[in-house]
């Protein structure tokens, strides 16, 4: 007889002998024998609600309380958590061989519906790619003769198409040497103007200095005046005295 190997989870597992919760503990051998049935008798501590077998938990409540020196006073900690338990709840679950028996026939019958349909499928499929093949082909004939017929609409479009592009490209290079020529015209304009302004400020400044020599010229004449009216004054005075 073939054995299965079966993963467990932590989770699955009685933390106390690490044998699976569903298979039968140490103390139930002799149940089994009797029955011919595998027993799990397994429970859950409380309030924590880990699981463990339920003769695993009695013998692990009896060291704990041994090892305590307490007798039964208080509660033992729980074999997981190690947080106190108040009380074990006991499950007793029984799998009969006619059950096993009947979920390996379901199981076998769901095996070979889904090769039945498997093969309907890749029958299915065949049929489908004769289809699409012939599908293909004649698409192909008739994308071929459509091409005949556009080819030569595309190379009249394609030459009215360099046509506009040529054209725009001369008009592109039109607009080019205008923005130039306004710019040579700016910059020659902006030049001018510097010059008309520095003109200003020549002529400004030779003003002044015109202004500068005027008045000086007016300063010397006036002081010419005043010493020859100063000298005549002088000589007719002692003219006088005479």
């Amino acid at each position: 007889m073939a054995t299965t190997k079966i993963n467990y989870t932590s989770s699955d597992i009685c933390v106390i002998c690490l044998e699976h919760l569903l298979c039968v503990s140490p103390e139930n051998n002799d149940t089994e024998t009797m029955t011919n049935e595998p027993m799990a008798d397994f429970g859950a501590a409380a309030p924590c609600g880990h699981p463990a077998h339920a003769s695993c938990f009695e013998q692990w409540s009896s060291y704990q309380k041994k090892g305590a020196g307490n007798g039964n006073k208080g509660g033992v900690p729980c074999p997981t958590c190690q947080k106190e338990t108040t009380s074990f709840v006991k499950i007793y679950l029984r799998a009969s061989q006619q059950e096993e028996n009947d979920r390996n026939e379901e199981e076998d019958s769901h095996s070979d519906e889904e090769s039945k349909l498997k093969e309907e499928e890749e029958g299915t499929d065949d049929s489908s790619f004769v289809s699409a093949k012939a599908v293909k082909t004649n698409s192909n004939k008739s994308s071929k003769a459509s091409k005949k017929k556009v080819k030569p609409k595309q190379q009249q479009a394609h030459k009215k198409v360099q046509w506009y592009k040529k054209r725009w490209m001369g008009k592109c290079e039109e607009v080019k040497n205008l923005k130039l020529e306004a710019q040579n015209r700016k910059n020659c304009h902006h030049k001018d103007l510097l010059d008309l302004e520095r003109s200003r400020l020549i002529n400004y400044g030779l003003a002044k200095e015109l202004e500068r020599t005027e008045k000086a010229g007016r300063i010397h004449r006036n002081m010419w005046a005043v010493a020859c009216f100063t000298v005549g004054c002088v000589v007719g005075h002692k003219f006088l005295a005479m």
